[in-house]
């Protein structure tokens, strides 16, 4: 379902033809109607089943189902490219306000959910469970324009993920524990920076606020934010990053050799924060290294986070 309606949102936000903008609105529409409105095949705004097989008496686990929807961020970001598209294109026949209503009422019901009683199992993980938690709770809240929910958001992956997960030389070291450790560290860098991405629209949201209420924004983002000992999301980039480039043998005994294409999204997300090239350089040597044939400029996610920096490698 999400990799549809990515595919169909950038097709209907790059295109420059209404027809082919409305096949893809269309479709994106039915896809989202099977998922999450329509009676017969709809599923509940709660992971009540998540993780456990359906049967009488089946009892929600204190993290179930949540790292199933590691996806959510990407998901609502193209719910909103397809809205722009239909306004663009003045396709409110297709994508109708009675639409964007149910929709937008099902994620309120979502968001409800991630924040009562069930979900704090997840949310107190220590691990990536945690650090994904508040990617999906931050980018429904985002979406859903809940400001509180936002802001506490932002402030907790600061406070309890970076500041507890992270060792001052950058070392994950609950994630170091884990049973495949070159995978739990990339997979939790790539929770959090794509929370970190999403906390600068809660910035940029204060920033407007505050030239209307005089009042001074928060300008310390989760991509700059440091701990007094020197914890931070971008010393954990730095401590992967020389192994995943190959310039460093990895230490950690694991059952097979490190597979580290998702640093690839990692490093082009850190590129554009932080404005660096060598990050740029970094992520197409793990494309070249591992896909070949080219797949650093063909990769999907230029699309969605276009390089800011030409790089040869």
């Amino acid at each position: 379902m999400v990799d549809a309606v990515v595919m169909l949102g950038l097709g209907a936000y790059y295109s420059d033809n209404v027809t082919e903008t409305k096949t893809y609105v269309s479709k994106a529409k039915q896809v989202i109607e099977s998922w999450f409105l329509a009676d017969a095949t709809a599923m509940l705004p709660n992971l009540y089943y998540g993780q456990i097989m359906p049967r009488e008496g089946a009892q929600i686990k204190g993290h179930g189902g949540f790292i199933e929807w590691a996806h959510t961020a990407f998901l609502l970001d193209h719910f909103e490219l397809l809205r722009f598209a239909a306004a663009r294109d003045n396709l409110q026949s297709v994508w109708t306000a009675e639409f964007d209503n149910v929709l937008s009422a099902w994620w309120i019901a979502f968001e409800d959910f991630v924040e009562g009683n069930d979900a704090q199992g997840e949310r107190d993980m220590s691990n990536n469970h945690g650090s994904w938690y508040d990617t999906t709770w931050l980018s429904i809240a985002l979406f859903t324009g809940n400001t509180t929910a936002q802001r506490i958001a932002v402030e907790e992956v600061k406070e309890r993920r970076i500041a507890k997960q992270i060792q001052p030389d950058g070392r994950e070291w609950i994630e170091l524990e884990r049973n495949v450790p070159s995978g739990y560290c990339q997979y939790n860098l790539l929770a959090l920076t794509q929370v970190a991405d999403l906390s600068e629209s809660v910035i940029a949201t204060a920033a407007v606020a505050a030239t209307t209420t005089q009042q001074q924004p928060d300008s310390d983002s989760i991509w700059g934010f440091a701990t007094t000992d020197g914890r931070s999301l971008r010393k954990a980039i730095d401590c992967l990053t020389p192994y995943a480039t190959n310039a460093s043998v990895w230490p950690y005994t694991q059952p097979e050799a490190p597979d580290w294409r998702t640093m690839w999204q990692v490093l082009r997300r850190a590129s554009a924060a932080y404005g660096s090239k060598t990050y740029e350089e970094a992520a197409c040597t793990i494309m070249t290294v591992i896909e070949k044939d080219n797949a650093y400029t063909k990769d999907m996610l230029n699309l969605q986070l276009p390089p800011k920096f030409a790089v040869d490698c």
